[in-house]
């Protein structure tokens, strides 16, 4: 139960989110937190936050704001107390920085923080950019950057959240990286047209994007 509640919730986030910022999670215990952007008040892409509880399967009734500037870059932290901490650049050379705990309760932003710049590094995180053509048929390429070396994965999933194909695994270094998924399953079998999410996980965090195929 809680694991599907889990998908509805990120396809209802992916039908909002910008395709600039995608979605983003993160574990803490037994909750998984869902961060993205997206344009449902304007023109301004703000950062919203839900999450959903793997005991119980509830969700917070509300999409928690977190910031109502104009900025498609964030990342997560995994906060000591409780909850995460969402930061995001100023627009200027500096970080905000917010708590949500996992019952939803927002604290304090913050500015320019030198403890948590200095544990999270450049604000220019680890990101999976939309891929491109989308839709496609019968290949499309994603690209994802990382500030720094990581082990990641790369993977595949129908709309159902089954598992079709692992794009990338193990170490790489930072920078800018890109990968050809030719719209096939893990038994190089052509997939059928539809939706699926390509999931890009570096250790705690995770962040996904929808995608199109047409046949």
């Amino acid at each position: 139960m809680a694991g599907e509640l889990a998908w509805e919730i990120n396809h209802s986030i992916g039908d909002h989110s910008s395709e600039k910022g995608g979605v983003k999670t993160i574990q803490c215990a037994s909750d998984f937190i869902f961060v993205w952007n997206d344009f449902r008040n304007g023109e301004i892409s703000n950062i919203y936050a839900q999450r959903v509880n793997l005991s119980t399967g509830s969700v917070w009734e509300f999409d928690r704001l977190i910031s109502s500037q104009q900025y498609a870059k964030f990342d997560l932290v995994p906060s000591i107390n409780d909850g995460v901490i969402v930061i995001w650049p100023n627009g200027f050379d500096g970080i905000f920085a917010q708590q949500i705990s996992a019952n939803g309760n927002l604290g304090e932003v913050y500015e320019n923080s030198s403890a948590i710049a200095s544990s999270t590094g450049p604000i220019e995180i680890q990101t999976l950019e939309q891929n491109y053509p989308n839709p496609f048929n019968p290949t499309t390429i994603l690209k994802y950057n990382l500030h720094d070396s990581a082990n990641i994965s790369l993977k595949v999933y129908d709309v159902g959240g089954r598992y079709i194909k692992t794009l990338v695994t193990g170490s790489h270094n930072s920078g800018y990286h890109e990968v050809l998924w030719d719209g096939t399953n893990h038994s190089d079998k052509l997939v059928g047209a539809g939706v699926y999410y390509a999931v890009l996980a570096t250790g705690g965090f995770s962040q996904s994007i929808k995608m199109v195929c047409l046949r």
